[in-house]
């Protein structure tokens, strides 16, 4: 995904912030909300510019953490991304896969940093930090047909 925010806008997501979004949306005319937050403005940039343009089957792979809350982070260590990939093909998605993050514990770091960081978690979501004390099902499951 990295790639195609470099190829396609020149944005390098690594190291940009909410503030680097904005600046850009307002020197490209493109409409943003001020209030809108890292995850938000991948999402809303990736649909607009980047997957339209995605006419040959394309997997774009390495999301960063921000819009994959559920997914495992990469195994080389660099927590910014997760292991999720998408393909698209004339311009749509096919398909969305990615390693479910089952470790109980990972799922109330990541939802505790999610809060604390002023994230929009719905109340539904406390009953989901008493479960997560106990221990998941293991990451095995068929495929999805």
């Amino acid at each position: 995904m990295a790639d195609l925010f470099r190829e396609h806008l020149g944005i390098d997501i690594s190291s940009c912030d909410t503030d680097d979004f904005a600046d850009w949306c307002r020197e490209h005319d493109f409409d943003c909300d001020p209030k809108w937050n890292y995850g938000q403005f991948l999402d809303k940039l990736f649909d607009e510019y980047i997957e339209p343009k995605l006419i040959q089957p394309t997997f774009v792979i390495d999301f960063p953490k921000a819009i994959s809350p559920l997914a495992k982070v990469k195994r080389n260590g660099d927590e910014r991304f997760v292991e999720r990939f998408e393909l698209f093909i004339c311009g749509s998605e096919y398909v969305n896969a990615f390693s479910e993050l089952n470790d109980p514990l990972d799922q109330r770091k990541d939802l505790r940093t999610r809060i604390a960081s002023g994230s929009r978690v719905m109340k539904k979501h406390r009953p989901l930090m008493r479960t997560l004390s106990r221990p998941l099902r293991p990451a095995c499951r068929p495929p999805a047909v």
